[in-house]
């Protein structure tokens, strides 16, 4: 399965799955996007299984990655093509 969808309250919490996830995994590329747009603030992003923390904006880079856009998060380092990617998110409505 690559994308799980659960409706708790009439929020729906999204789960994308490696395969659902967009951007090159060649060590430069630090942008991916999923496949929906995402409520800001309510990302959880794992890299090969570990939770990775998010920062605010752009401009700080004390963490992991920040939410680029509506549907993209920018980590500030580089993802490999044996990396294993899972983007969790309240779908925007």
């Amino acid at each position: 399965m690559n994308q799980q969808s659960f409706s708790v309250s009439g929020t729906i919490l999204v789960t994308d799955h490696d395969q659902n996830i967009t951007g090159a995994r060649d060590g430069n590329n630090w942008t991916f996007s999923t496949s929906g747009n995402f409520v800001p603030g309510t990302t959880r992003v794992y890299l090969n299984g570990l939770r990775q923390t998010p920062d605010k904006n752009e401009l700080q880079t004390r963490y992991d990655y920040y939410e680029s856009a509506a549907n993209s998060i920018t980590f500030h380092f580089g993802i490999q093509a044996t990396d294993l990617l899972i983007i969790e998110y309240q779908a925007l409505k």
